[in-house]
């Protein structure tokens, strides 16, 4: 659903062109989507995967895709999706699919996918690339993964310039909500006081 801007489902009672006892969704994916290595996002990549998934004997992805009858790019940017029974659950089980990289898998020298053990600390590795907001800088097995912010991701926000070091600086809002808090403190202690002396 991240990279989907809306969709649509059908069954045949909707769209006599859908057949019956089937369910089609089209999706409408978001345009400024791209891999690490720059290379677009599209409907291709969202297409390919399912079918991947639902044809890689043993694949885990695959176990809930054996009623996807067809999922295919209609646009660069349109998936449309069906399966040969009726269900919106469906939509379920295509929503929470990672995307797989079709540039990626189709390589010639592509590894089959349960051998498929790439280095992301490593700047020849050709086969790693991610969509995320983060990216792996350095990794060490069995001790530390350290990740740095992906400046390509395309449902990032803008990160204002952070000083390297430490700070003994606040934002104005943080510093403000730091006063509320120790000004609400004393009020509670001072009130909660007053309270139990008049008790006695």
């Amino acid at each position: 659903n991240w990279l989907c801007e809306d969709f649509t489902t059908e069954t045949h009672d909707d769209n006599p062109a859908v057949p019956d006892g089937h369910t089609r969704f089209t999706f409408n994916m978001i345009q400024n989507a791209t891999w690490t290595d720059g290379t677009p996002i599209t409907a291709e990549d969202a297409a390919f995967s399912l079918n991947f998934y639902r044809d890689s004997s043993g694949n885990p992805y695959g176990v809930d895709l054996t009623d996807l009858a067809a999922a295919y790019a209609q646009t660069p940017y349109t998936l449309v999706v069906e399966f040969d029974t009726e269900s919106y659950w469906h939509l379920h089980t295509v929503s929470y699919k990672p995307i797989l990289p079709k540039h990626i898998f189709t390589d010639p020298s592509f590894p089959t996918w349960n051998e498929w053990d790439p280095d992301p600390t490593d700047p020849d590795e050709e086969f790693f690339v991610t969509s995320g907001p983060f990216t792996v800088s350095e990794s060490v097995d069995g001790e530390f993964t350290e990740l740095e912010y992906n400046p390509n991701y395309f449902y990032g926000i803008e990160h204002p310039d952070v000083p390297d070091g430490p700070t003994d600086t606040f934002a104005p809002d943080v510093m403000m909500a730091l006063i509320a808090g120790a000004v609400g403190a004393a009020v509670v202690i001072l009130v909660g006081g007053y309270v139990l002396m008049r008790q006695k």
